[in-house]
């Protein structure tokens, strides 16, 4: 398998866990969170980000991130010592509606 992102079962509990009393400085964050999109076109009644007036009110932009951005993030990992564990591509909006996601 290769070219495919590794995944970690997390219902293994062998596998050491890192005490951040031990790490803390840390040289490398844990998670790194990338919003792909900020912007949804879905009206979730439960969601914050399907209000869009609300949303509008806040002054928060509504849309997706350029693929040129995405990548200079990247790029910019390899500045940390430590590989980064975890990387999401979601925190506010529908990742799917960037016209990039694909090529992330």
């Amino acid at each position: 398998m290769t070219n495919m992102a590794r995944v970690i079962d997390r219902t293994n509990h062998e596998q050491p866990r890192t005490n951040l009393e031990d790490v803390i400085p840390l040289r490398t964050p844990f998670v790194v969170m990338v919003d792909p999109s900020s912007a949804c076109n879905l009206k979730c009644l439960f969601c914050p980000t399907g209000d869009r007036q609300k949303i509008r009110e806040t002054g928060r932009f509504q849309g997706y991130m350029r693929f040129e951005t995405y990548k200079k993030i990247i790029d910019d990992f390899e500045d940390f010592e430590d590989p980064v564990k975890t990387l999401r591509l979601y925190k506010e909006g529908d990742p799917l509606v960037n016209p990039y996601f694909p090529e992330f």
